[in-house]
């Protein structure tokens, strides 16, 4: 596999503090996602019973952007994640830029709208639209 050498260096600048809005500017340098990774892998380790064991559901999508859009909920007892997702992600994309939050239309996940922590944005949120949840991240995950 002809792949380049880890630059642990780089690596380690991105473990500073990364906000959505310096991810998406420095987005060719993978620093979205070192962050998405070092986050689920965090919070895998702090849920393991519910990724281990947790009940696995797919979360319906509408709306015009339906197909560029996977969902899904992991469940246990009171626990539940659900993750969102962007799907070619480069057609919602213009060149050089990131995908406004209105290039998502009308697409919502069909979820009860209740707060819930959005792991990567370190916010809570109510919202079902993906152009509110994916508008800073190609993907959220939703802690209830």
């Amino acid at each position: 596999v002809n792949l380049p050498p880890v630059d642990y260096t780089l690596r380690q600048c991105f473990r500073a503090a990364a906000d959505h809005n310096d991810m998406k500017r420095d987005w060719r340098s993978g620093r979205i996602k070192f962050e998405l990774s070092r986050r689920l892998l965090h919070l895998r380790n702090r849920m393991q019973q519910l990724f281990a064991n947790g009940q696995y559901r797919p979360i319906e999508v509408t709306g015009e952007r339906a197909h560029n859009v996977i969902a899904f909920e992991r469940t246990l007892n009171n626990q539940s994640v659900i993750v969102v997702a962007a799907r070619f992600f480069a057609t919602l994309a213009r060149v050089d830029a990131w995908p406004a939050r209105d290039a998502w239309g009308d697409t919502t996940l069909e979820i009860e709208p209740r707060k819930r922590t959005d792991v990567l944005a370190g916010a809570s949120t109510k919202d079902v639209s993906v152009g509110a949840l994916l508008g800073g991240m190609p993907a959220a995950i939703l802690r209830a």
